[in-house]
């Protein structure tokens, strides 16, 4: 849903990735609050929680992109007049509409994860829901990250176990040839050799 959402909405930013649009990342906020106002557990919402998180993180690693969607593009434009600047990277209205983008997301997330919290309150003690959620897709992550770390280097000890391999079928393949030039050659010199005739 998140990658769709990327290259629907998304458009190609500096790095080469897809510089995620704000209205993205509000139209998925908006999906997951739906889903929990009608969910009856946590599994229901979890392919929308994961679209918002991937939009974010795209978010944040694309954060030098210019305001992606007409409401940040308007501001801009807006506060480029007030400030009276030329609307560069270095503006001060491209600094200012940076900011009020993040807030603006800042604010719908912390809107969604009040509503998750309500919905599924935790015991006295316990970490809120969110926190659990936040904290369980970091465990995911990082064991996600070290199998494929783990997988990359199996992947290295296949290739090294049979690059050694066929060194040594060659090395057998070479004996193998060297014997039989010596037995040819023994043969040979037996039967058609000078010491024959």
């Amino acid at each position: 849903m998140a990658r769709t959402a990327c290259r629907t909405r998304g458009r190609p930013s500096h790095e080469g990735g897809c510089a995620i649009d704000p209205l993205t990342i509000a139209a998925a906020v908006a999906s997951v609050r739906t889903l929990v106002k009608s969910a009856r557990g946590v599994q229901e919402i979890v392919h929308g929680l994961d679209g918002v998180f991937h939009a974010q993180d795209e978010h944040e690693k694309n954060k030098s992109h210019k305001p992606g969607s007409s409401i940040g593009q308007k501001n801009k434009s807006i506060l480029q007049k007030r400030a009276k600047d030329d609307g560069g990277d270095e503006s001060i209205s491209a600094a200012a509409a940076s900011v009020i983008e993040s807030k603006q997301l800042q604010t719908q997330l912390d809107d969604l994860k009040t509503e998750i919290n309500s919905k599924w309150p935790s015991k006295p003690g316990e970490k809120s829901t969110w926190d659990q959620i936040l904290a369980e897709r970091e465990k995911r992550i990082a064991e996600k990250k070290e199998r494929a770390k783990q997988e990359k280097l199996d992947a290295e000890e296949r290739a090294e176990r049979r690059k050694a391999i066929l060194i040594e079928v060659a090395k057998g393949l070479a004996v193998a040839v060297v014997a039989g030039g010596i037995a040819w050659f023994l043969w040979w010199a037996a039967t058609h050799g000078p010491a024959v005739r």
